[in-house]
Protein backbone atom coordinates (compact mmCIF):
# COMPACT_ATOMS: atom_id res chain seq x y z
CA UNK A 1 0.00 0.00 0.00
CA UNK A 2 1.44 3.35 -1.06
CA UNK A 3 0.96 6.45 1.02
CA UNK A 4 1.27 9.97 -0.38
CA UNK A 5 4.40 11.77 0.63
CA UNK A 6 4.20 15.41 1.68
CA UNK A 7 6.53 16.29 -1.13
CA UNK A 8 4.80 14.00 -3.55
CA UNK A 9 7.37 11.05 -3.40
CA UNK A 10 5.78 7.59 -2.93
CA UNK A 11 6.52 5.58 0.27
CA UNK A 12 6.47 1.81 1.13
CA UNK A 13 5.03 0.95 4.57
CA UNK A 14 5.72 4.53 5.49
CA UNK A 15 9.52 4.23 4.74
CA UNK A 16 10.98 6.83 2.49
CA UNK A 17 13.17 5.76 -0.46
CA UNK A 18 16.27 7.31 1.12
CA UNK A 19 15.84 5.40 4.37
CA UNK A 20 15.09 2.22 2.43
CA UNK A 21 18.38 2.57 0.58
CA UNK A 22 20.34 2.83 3.85
CA UNK A 23 18.62 -0.31 5.18
CA UNK A 24 19.48 -2.34 2.07
CA UNK A 25 23.11 -1.24 2.24
CA UNK A 26 23.32 -2.31 5.95
CA UNK A 27 21.78 -5.73 5.20
CA UNK A 28 24.25 -6.23 2.33
CA UNK A 29 27.32 -5.55 4.51
CA UNK A 30 25.98 -7.71 7.37
CA UNK A 31 25.59 -10.61 4.90
CA UNK A 32 29.16 -10.13 3.72
CA UNK A 33 30.41 -10.18 7.32
CA UNK A 34 28.46 -13.39 8.11
CA UNK A 35 29.72 -15.11 4.95
CA UNK A 36 33.34 -14.22 5.75
CA UNK A 37 32.96 -15.52 9.33
CA UNK A 38 31.57 -18.78 7.98
CA UNK A 39 34.34 -19.27 5.43
CA UNK A 40 37.17 -18.15 7.77
CA UNK A 41 36.40 -19.17 11.35
CA UNK A 42 38.64 -17.78 14.10
CA UNK A 43 41.71 -19.84 15.05
CA UNK A 44 41.31 -21.96 18.19
CA UNK A 45 44.33 -23.13 20.18
CA UNK A 46 44.30 -26.94 20.69
CA UNK A 47 46.97 -29.35 21.98
CA UNK A 48 49.21 -30.70 19.20
CA UNK A 49 49.87 -34.44 18.79
CA UNK A 50 52.48 -36.29 16.80
CA UNK A 51 53.00 -39.86 15.69
CA UNK A 52 55.66 -40.14 18.37
CA UNK A 53 53.13 -39.98 21.20
CA UNK A 54 50.12 -41.60 19.61
CA UNK A 55 49.67 -45.35 19.43
CA UNK A 56 46.63 -46.62 17.60
CA UNK A 57 45.93 -50.33 17.64
CA UNK A 58 43.66 -51.55 14.88
CA UNK A 59 42.75 -55.24 15.16
CA UNK A 60 42.80 -57.16 11.90
CA UNK A 61 43.23 -60.64 10.55
CA UNK A 62 46.00 -61.71 8.22
CA UNK A 63 49.78 -61.59 8.11
CA UNK A 64 51.56 -59.07 10.29
CA UNK A 65 54.97 -58.58 11.85
CA UNK A 66 55.21 -60.97 14.77
CA UNK A 67 58.85 -60.64 15.72
CA UNK A 68 59.41 -61.77 19.31
CA UNK A 69 58.90 -59.00 21.83
CA UNK A 70 61.87 -57.93 23.98
CA UNK A 71 62.62 -60.56 26.64
CA UNK A 72 60.07 -62.96 25.17
CA UNK A 73 61.11 -66.60 25.51
CA UNK A 74 61.93 -68.28 22.21
CA UNK A 75 62.76 -71.97 22.58
CA UNK A 76 65.72 -72.95 20.38
CA UNK A 77 65.85 -76.63 19.41
CA UNK A 78 68.49 -78.30 17.25
CA UNK A 79 68.23 -81.60 15.37
CA UNK A 80 70.81 -83.40 13.22
CA UNK A 81 69.11 -84.94 10.19
CA UNK A 82 71.36 -86.72 7.70
CA UNK A 83 69.48 -88.40 4.86
CA UNK A 84 65.88 -88.64 3.73
CA UNK A 85 65.11 -91.52 6.10
CA UNK A 86 66.06 -89.46 9.13
CA UNK A 87 64.03 -86.59 7.63
CA UNK A 88 60.93 -88.80 7.58
CA UNK A 89 61.27 -89.16 11.34
CA UNK A 90 62.35 -85.56 11.98
CA UNK A 91 59.22 -84.04 10.48
CA UNK A 92 57.14 -85.83 13.13
CA UNK A 93 59.50 -84.71 15.88
CA UNK A 94 59.02 -81.15 14.60
CA UNK A 95 55.27 -81.64 14.48
CA UNK A 96 55.35 -82.77 18.11
CA UNK A 97 57.25 -79.62 19.10
CA UNK A 98 54.71 -77.37 17.38
CA UNK A 99 51.81 -79.30 18.85
CA UNK A 100 53.01 -79.08 22.44
CA UNK A 101 54.87 -75.77 22.71
CA UNK A 102 53.32 -72.84 24.57
CA UNK A 103 56.05 -70.44 23.34
CA UNK A 104 57.58 -69.34 20.03
CA UNK A 105 60.08 -71.85 18.69
CA UNK A 106 63.28 -71.54 16.64
CA UNK A 107 64.24 -74.88 15.07
CA UNK A 108 67.80 -75.36 13.80
CA UNK A 109 68.18 -78.40 11.54
CA UNK A 110 71.72 -79.47 10.62
CA UNK A 111 71.05 -81.66 7.61
CA UNK A 112 71.87 -82.98 4.18
CA UNK A 113 70.36 -81.38 1.10
CA UNK A 114 67.97 -84.28 0.47
CA UNK A 115 66.40 -83.86 3.91
CA UNK A 116 65.13 -80.34 3.25
CA UNK A 117 62.24 -81.04 0.82
CA UNK A 118 61.01 -83.94 2.96
CA UNK A 119 60.51 -81.60 5.91
CA UNK A 120 59.60 -78.49 3.92
CA UNK A 121 56.64 -79.99 2.09
CA UNK A 122 54.94 -80.57 5.44
CA UNK A 123 55.86 -77.21 6.90
CA UNK A 124 54.22 -75.57 3.86
CA UNK A 125 50.86 -76.79 5.17
CA UNK A 126 51.14 -74.56 8.25
CA UNK A 127 50.45 -70.87 7.63
CA UNK A 128 48.84 -69.78 10.92
CA UNK A 129 50.61 -71.50 13.83
CA UNK A 130 49.56 -70.65 17.36
CA UNK A 131 53.03 -69.16 17.98
CA UNK A 132 55.86 -67.98 15.75
CA UNK A 133 57.95 -70.83 14.37
CA UNK A 134 61.21 -70.32 12.49
CA UNK A 135 63.04 -73.22 10.86
CA UNK A 136 66.62 -72.83 9.63
CA UNK A 137 68.25 -75.62 7.64
CA UNK A 138 72.07 -75.82 7.67
CA UNK A 139 73.91 -77.94 5.09
CA UNK A 140 77.60 -78.72 5.54
CA UNK A 141 80.36 -78.06 3.07
CA UNK A 142 81.40 -81.67 2.48
CA UNK A 143 78.24 -83.18 3.96
CA UNK A 144 78.42 -85.89 6.65
CA UNK A 145 82.05 -86.62 5.67
CA UNK A 146 82.94 -83.16 7.00
CA UNK A 147 81.78 -84.32 10.44
CA UNK A 148 84.06 -87.35 10.27
CA UNK A 149 86.98 -85.13 9.28
CA UNK A 150 86.27 -82.80 12.21
CA UNK A 151 86.15 -85.80 14.59
CA UNK A 152 89.59 -86.91 13.38
CA UNK A 153 90.92 -83.39 13.97
CA UNK A 154 89.53 -83.68 17.53
CA UNK A 155 91.62 -86.78 18.18
CA UNK A 156 88.94 -89.45 17.80
CA UNK A 157 90.72 -92.62 16.56
CA UNK A 158 90.39 -93.15 12.81
CA UNK A 159 88.93 -96.65 13.15
CA UNK A 160 86.26 -95.32 15.52
CA UNK A 161 85.39 -92.48 13.15
CA UNK A 162 85.16 -94.87 10.22
CA UNK A 163 82.51 -97.01 11.87
CA UNK A 164 80.58 -94.23 13.59
CA UNK A 165 77.36 -92.57 12.52
CA UNK A 166 78.03 -88.99 11.37
CA UNK A 167 74.88 -87.65 13.02
CA UNK A 168 76.03 -89.10 16.32
CA UNK A 169 79.49 -87.54 16.02
CA UNK A 170 77.94 -84.17 15.17
CA UNK A 171 76.68 -83.86 18.76
CA UNK A 172 80.24 -82.93 19.78
CA UNK A 173 80.40 -79.92 17.50
CA UNK A 174 77.00 -78.24 17.52
CA UNK A 175 78.50 -75.15 19.16
CA UNK A 176 80.71 -74.75 16.06
CA UNK A 177 77.90 -75.28 13.57
CA UNK A 178 75.22 -72.96 14.90
CA UNK A 179 75.79 -69.21 14.52
CA UNK A 180 76.81 -66.94 17.38
CA UNK A 181 73.30 -65.49 17.31
CA UNK A 182 72.13 -68.75 18.94
CA UNK A 183 73.53 -68.64 22.51
CA UNK A 184 71.74 -71.74 23.82
CA UNK A 185 69.59 -74.58 22.53
CA UNK A 186 68.01 -77.93 23.30
CA UNK A 187 69.16 -80.95 21.32
CA UNK A 188 66.74 -83.76 20.52
CA UNK A 189 66.95 -86.75 18.21
CA UNK A 190 64.74 -87.05 15.10
CA UNK A 191 62.96 -89.98 16.76
CA UNK A 192 61.80 -87.91 19.74
CA UNK A 193 58.22 -87.06 20.64
CA UNK A 194 57.32 -84.35 23.13
CA UNK A 195 54.35 -85.36 25.24
CA UNK A 196 54.77 -82.26 27.45
CA UNK A 197 55.45 -78.60 26.78
CA UNK A 198 59.06 -78.06 25.52
CA UNK A 199 59.12 -74.89 27.62
CA UNK A 200 59.23 -77.08 30.74
CA UNK A 201 62.47 -78.63 29.50
CA UNK A 202 63.82 -75.22 28.52
CA UNK A 203 63.07 -73.91 32.01
CA UNK A 204 64.56 -76.99 33.70
CA UNK A 205 67.75 -77.07 31.63
CA UNK A 206 69.77 -76.59 34.83
CA UNK A 207 72.68 -74.65 33.30
CA UNK A 208 74.61 -72.82 36.02
CA UNK A 209 77.42 -70.36 35.39
CA UNK A 210 79.94 -73.23 35.43
CA UNK A 211 78.01 -75.67 33.27
CA UNK A 212 78.50 -75.87 29.53
CA UNK A 213 75.73 -78.37 28.88
CA UNK A 214 73.37 -80.72 30.67
CA UNK A 215 72.77 -84.41 29.95
CA UNK A 216 70.27 -86.85 31.35
CA UNK A 217 71.38 -89.45 33.87
CA UNK A 218 70.97 -92.28 31.41
CA UNK A 219 73.57 -94.81 30.32
CA UNK A 220 75.74 -94.39 27.20
CA UNK A 221 73.31 -92.93 24.71
CA UNK A 222 72.68 -89.20 24.57
CA UNK A 223 69.22 -88.45 23.20
CA UNK A 224 68.63 -85.02 24.73
CA UNK A 225 70.91 -82.16 25.76
CA UNK A 226 70.60 -78.59 27.02
CA UNK A 227 73.46 -76.66 25.43
CA UNK A 228 74.99 -73.38 26.53
CA UNK A 229 76.53 -72.81 23.12
CA UNK A 230 78.03 -69.47 24.08
CA UNK A 231 80.06 -70.94 26.93
CA UNK A 232 80.99 -74.01 24.89
CA UNK A 233 82.50 -71.73 22.24
CA UNK A 234 84.40 -69.71 24.83
CA UNK A 235 85.73 -72.86 26.51
CA UNK A 236 87.09 -74.51 23.32
CA UNK A 237 84.87 -77.48 24.10
CA UNK A 238 86.62 -79.91 21.72
CA UNK A 239 90.20 -79.56 20.51
CA UNK A 240 91.30 -79.31 16.89
CA UNK A 241 94.62 -80.11 15.25
CA UNK A 242 94.10 -76.96 13.17
CA UNK A 243 94.27 -74.83 16.32
CA UNK A 244 97.37 -75.66 18.34
CA UNK A 245 96.20 -73.57 21.28
CA UNK A 246 93.29 -75.98 21.88
CA UNK A 247 95.31 -79.22 21.94
CA UNK A 248 95.59 -80.51 25.50
CA UNK A 249 93.56 -77.58 26.82
CA UNK A 250 90.06 -78.52 25.74
CA UNK A 251 87.51 -80.56 27.64
CA UNK A 252 87.48 -83.19 24.91
CA UNK A 253 90.51 -84.22 22.87
CA UNK A 254 92.90 -86.95 21.77
CA UNK A 255 94.26 -87.66 25.26
CA UNK A 256 90.77 -88.52 26.49
CA UNK A 257 89.30 -90.02 23.32
CA UNK A 258 92.20 -92.44 22.81
CA UNK A 259 92.41 -93.69 26.40
CA UNK A 260 91.67 -97.45 26.61
CA UNK A 261 88.70 -97.13 28.95
CA UNK A 262 86.97 -94.54 26.74
CA UNK A 263 87.45 -95.56 23.12
CA UNK A 264 84.02 -96.54 21.77
CA UNK A 265 83.45 -99.69 19.75
CA UNK A 266 81.24 -98.73 16.79
CA UNK A 267 80.03 -102.30 16.33
CA UNK A 268 78.66 -102.23 19.91
CA UNK A 269 78.20 -98.53 20.74
CA UNK A 270 75.73 -97.26 18.18
CA UNK A 271 75.87 -93.75 19.63
CA UNK A 272 79.61 -93.07 19.44
CA UNK A 273 79.14 -89.33 19.91
CA UNK A 274 77.11 -90.00 23.05
CA UNK A 275 79.79 -92.33 24.41
CA UNK A 276 82.44 -89.62 23.95
CA UNK A 277 80.23 -87.01 25.62
CA UNK A 278 79.72 -89.33 28.60
CA UNK A 279 83.50 -89.74 28.86
CA UNK A 280 83.93 -85.97 28.86
CA UNK A 281 81.26 -85.74 31.57
CA UNK A 282 83.09 -88.25 33.78
CA UNK A 283 86.40 -86.41 33.29
CA UNK A 284 84.94 -82.95 33.95
CA UNK A 285 81.78 -83.42 36.03
CA UNK A 286 81.86 -79.79 37.17
CA UNK A 287 81.25 -78.58 33.61
CA UNK A 288 78.14 -80.70 33.06
CA UNK A 289 74.67 -80.26 34.49
CA UNK A 290 72.00 -82.94 34.72
CA UNK A 291 68.54 -83.32 33.23
CA UNK A 292 65.70 -85.32 34.69
CA UNK A 293 65.15 -88.71 33.10
CA UNK A 294 61.62 -87.53 32.44
CA UNK A 295 63.17 -85.84 29.37
CA UNK A 296 64.91 -89.04 28.31
CA UNK A 297 62.23 -91.70 28.47
CA UNK A 298 64.18 -93.89 26.11
CA UNK A 299 63.31 -97.04 24.20
CA UNK A 300 66.95 -98.14 24.43
CA UNK A 301 66.71 -98.31 28.21
CA UNK A 302 63.26 -99.81 28.48
CA UNK A 303 61.62 -96.42 29.06
CA UNK A 304 62.63 -96.86 32.73
CA UNK A 305 59.36 -98.72 33.20
CA UNK A 306 57.31 -95.63 32.31
CA UNK A 307 54.65 -96.80 29.90
CA UNK A 308 51.14 -96.15 28.63
CA UNK A 309 50.28 -99.74 29.49
CA UNK A 310 48.59 -100.83 32.67
CA UNK A 311 45.73 -99.46 34.71
CA UNK A 312 45.47 -96.95 37.55
CA UNK A 313 46.50 -99.58 40.08
CA UNK A 314 49.98 -99.78 38.54
CA UNK A 315 50.79 -96.10 38.75
CA UNK A 316 52.15 -95.88 42.29
CA UNK A 317 54.17 -99.06 42.03
CA UNK A 318 55.66 -98.75 38.54
CA UNK A 319 55.28 -95.27 37.07
CA UNK A 320 56.83 -93.43 40.03
CA UNK A 321 59.87 -95.61 40.48
CA UNK A 322 60.79 -96.96 37.09
CA UNK A 323 60.99 -100.70 36.73
CA UNK A 324 64.45 -102.02 37.56
CA UNK A 325 66.13 -98.62 37.96
CA UNK A 326 67.08 -96.58 41.00
CA UNK A 327 65.39 -93.24 40.41
CA UNK A 328 64.81 -90.72 43.18
CA UNK A 329 61.97 -88.87 41.53
CA UNK A 330 58.53 -89.44 40.12
CA UNK A 331 58.95 -89.64 36.36
CA UNK A 332 56.63 -88.34 33.70
CA UNK A 333 57.03 -88.80 29.94
CA UNK A 334 58.21 -85.29 29.01
CA UNK A 335 60.18 -86.38 25.95
CA UNK A 336 59.93 -89.93 24.63
CA UNK A 337 62.64 -91.37 22.37
CA UNK A 338 60.89 -94.12 20.49
CA UNK A 339 63.65 -95.72 18.44
CA UNK A 340 66.49 -97.98 19.48
CA UNK A 341 66.86 -99.90 16.21
CA UNK A 342 68.78 -98.19 13.37
CA UNK A 343 67.05 -100.46 10.86
CA UNK A 344 63.75 -98.74 11.69
CA UNK A 345 65.02 -95.26 10.75
CA UNK A 346 62.48 -93.52 8.56
CA UNK A 347 59.68 -95.92 9.47
CA UNK A 348 59.13 -95.12 13.14
CA UNK A 349 56.04 -93.02 12.55
CA UNK A 350 54.51 -95.16 9.83
CA UNK A 351 50.78 -95.16 10.42
CA UNK A 352 49.43 -98.67 10.75
CA UNK A 353 46.36 -100.14 12.40
CA UNK A 354 48.62 -102.24 14.58
CA UNK A 355 50.81 -99.45 16.03
CA UNK A 356 49.71 -100.15 19.59
CA UNK A 357 50.09 -103.90 19.14
CA UNK A 358 53.60 -103.42 17.71
CA UNK A 359 54.64 -101.28 20.68
CA UNK A 360 52.02 -101.35 23.43
CA UNK A 361 54.19 -99.14 25.65
CA UNK A 362 54.21 -96.01 23.47
CA UNK A 363 52.52 -97.00 20.21
CA UNK A 364 49.52 -94.83 21.05
CA UNK A 365 51.70 -91.71 21.35
CA UNK A 366 53.52 -92.53 18.12
CA UNK A 367 50.20 -93.12 16.35
CA UNK A 368 48.72 -89.84 17.58
CA UNK A 369 51.78 -87.87 16.48
CA UNK A 370 51.75 -89.51 13.07
CA UNK A 371 48.02 -89.13 12.47
CA UNK A 372 47.57 -85.60 13.80
CA UNK A 373 47.10 -83.52 10.65
CA UNK A 374 49.54 -80.75 9.84
CA UNK A 375 46.70 -78.44 8.83
CA UNK A 376 45.31 -78.77 12.36
CA UNK A 377 48.35 -76.79 13.51
CA UNK A 378 46.80 -73.71 11.90
CA UNK A 379 45.45 -72.64 15.28
CA UNK A 380 46.48 -68.99 15.25
CA UNK A 381 44.36 -65.92 14.50
CA UNK A 382 46.87 -64.38 12.14
CA UNK A 383 49.40 -63.45 14.81
CA UNK A 384 51.77 -66.42 14.36
CA UNK A 385 53.95 -67.06 11.34
CA UNK A 386 56.05 -69.99 10.18
CA UNK A 387 59.20 -69.08 8.26
CA UNK A 388 61.97 -71.23 6.81
CA UNK A 389 65.49 -70.37 5.71
CA UNK A 390 68.46 -72.31 4.34
CA UNK A 391 72.15 -71.69 5.12
CA UNK A 392 74.38 -73.68 2.78
CA UNK A 393 78.06 -74.72 2.71
CA UNK A 394 78.56 -74.45 6.46
CA UNK A 395 82.10 -74.90 7.79
CA UNK A 396 83.34 -75.82 11.24
CA UNK A 397 84.78 -73.11 13.44
CA UNK A 398 88.32 -74.55 13.42
CA UNK A 399 88.34 -74.37 9.61
CA UNK A 400 87.12 -70.79 9.63
CA UNK A 401 89.70 -69.70 12.20
CA UNK A 402 92.54 -71.54 10.45
CA UNK A 403 91.50 -70.03 7.12
CA UNK A 404 91.46 -66.52 8.54
CA UNK A 405 95.09 -66.94 9.70
CA UNK A 406 96.46 -67.65 6.23
CA UNK A 407 98.67 -64.88 4.81
CA UNK A 408 96.75 -62.52 2.60
CA UNK A 409 93.41 -63.89 3.74
CA UNK A 410 90.76 -61.21 3.94
CA UNK A 411 88.85 -63.00 6.68
CA UNK A 412 85.79 -65.15 6.86
CA UNK A 413 82.51 -64.09 8.36
CA UNK A 414 81.50 -65.13 11.84
CA UNK A 415 79.56 -68.04 10.45
CA UNK A 416 81.81 -69.15 7.63
CA UNK A 417 80.91 -69.39 3.96
CA UNK A 418 77.13 -69.24 3.96
CA UNK A 419 74.70 -68.76 1.13
CA UNK A 420 71.05 -68.04 1.69
CA UNK A 421 68.62 -70.56 0.32
CA UNK A 422 65.62 -68.27 0.58
CA UNK A 423 63.01 -67.14 3.04
CA UNK A 424 59.59 -68.67 3.02
CA UNK A 425 56.54 -68.04 5.09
Amino acid sequence: MTHPHPHGAPTLFGISPTRRTFILIAVFFFALFALNAFLHPPAVSVPSFSAANISISIPFFGTKDTAPKPNEVVIAIVLVVFGSKAANDARYAIKGVMLQSSKPVALHVVCTEDAIPTVQNRLDLVTRPAHDVSVTFYTLNGGPDAVRARARRAGVPADVVKGADSASLAKLFLHELLPASVPSALYITPSSVFSSDPFLLWRASNLTSEHLLSLSEGRARVSVMALNLERMRDASFVESSLRAETVGRSIGGSALFKSPNVTPKPDVDVDVGGTLLRAMQRAHPDRFGSLSRSWDVNACEGYYGVTMQGDAGDELTVQHTGSGFSIDEALFPGLVHVNCDPSKEGRIFSVTDTAIQEDPRWGALVGLTAQYKWVWLNQGQGAGRLTTHVERDLRFEDERVAGSRKPGHLGIGAHGHLSSGGHRS
